[in-house]
């Protein structure tokens, strides 16, 4: 209903209507990870998760299913410019989220060799 209802009804963005999903549903879960070696979601919606599992002891591992988000952002605004069309981005909102995920991570999974050369040129190893 947050995620999909209060943009319909034009009460919130859908950007923001991801965003509290998101937020909601990670801090939910998190009552429920106990002691474990590995901890291992998916981006948007595992920071809280995962730090109470890296307190608890467990090696984290972040699954990305795209490039680094300001490798891509770049990428469609250059496309969006050479179009004559306003850059509106979605996922602002929760960037600095997804940004903590992979600091907090021990390791991230990348879809391709590509996926992880954006990762490597923002400074991952």
């Amino acid at each position: 209903i947050l995620q999909k209802g209060l943009p319909r009804i034009r009460l919130i963005s859908p950007d923001r209507g991801n965003w509290i999903n998101n937020h909601l549903y990670d801090l939910i879960a998190k009552h429920w990870v106990d002691a474990c070696d590995v901890f291992h979601f998916v981006s948007s919606v595992g920071l809280y998760s995962a730090r109470k599992a890296k307190k608890l002891g467990a090696v984290i591992i972040c699954d990305e299913r795209a490039e680094y988000p300001d490798f891509q952002r770049g990428i469609l605004k250059t496309e969006y410019e050479q179009l004559g069309l306003r850059f509106d981005p979605p996922g602002l909102l929760y960037d600095r989220k997804i940004k903590a995920e992979y600091e907090i991570a021990d390791y991230i999974i990348v879809p391709s060799s590509y996926a992880k050369r954006t990762f490597v040129n923002a400074g991952f190893d």
